[in-house]
């Protein structure tokens, strides 16, 4: 699942000019964030409806849209203006390690998109994360929209593998 989840990050990022990372390094780094994403959804159970590949390109989707995968983020040197740790931008109560700790952050997260997904799921699919975003379901709407409609386009785009049946 990590190499199909590292042809997404790398099919849809848009690279930024950076002097705090070089293009190998970078790359280097998705693939590491593609394995902890991967890790972290055959760890734990997907989003209830979803596959774990679903889950996890959402996770991807999240986590780009909140932190546009920026190193200095990913690696608790960076947080956002309200406080927000880590690549999916957790706010509120969350574990210390979470800024350094990229399992840690990928867990926490993706208890956070749990809970969106199942609070949020009165009307359409697009408002499902507008609670991770905001806190409640009733804000960020456009955020919610802009995630879960780049995470269609990806799965769309580059469909999951087939997962082959254990004997």
């Amino acid at each position: 699942m990590a190499a199909w989840l590292l042809v997404i990050m790398i099919a849809w990022y848009t690279p930024r000019t950076t002097p705090l990372e070089s293009a190998e390094a970078m790359r280097d780094r998705f693939e590491r964030i593609a394995q902890d994403v991967a890790t972290t959804v055959e760890r734990d159970d997907p989003i209830a409806g979803l596959t774990r590949e679903q889950t996890a390109a959402l996770m991807l989707s999240v986590s780009l849209h909140e932190s546009s995968w920026r190193v200095d983020v990913d690696y608790g040197h960076k947080r956002s203006e309200l406080g927000a740790v880590c690549i999916m931008q957790l706010l509120g109560r969350v574990p210390r390690e979470a800024a350094t700790d990229r399992l840690v952050c990928l867990r926490e997260g993706l208890k956070r998109l749990k809970q969106s997904w199942a609070v949020c799921s009165r009307g359409p699919e697009t408002r499902r994360l507008a609670a991770y975003a905001t806190g409640n379901c009733s804000e960020g709407l456009k955020e919610s929209e802009a995630m879960i409609v780049q995470w269609r386009r990806w799965l769309a785009a580059h469909p999951p593998p087939r997962r082959v049946a254990a004997r």
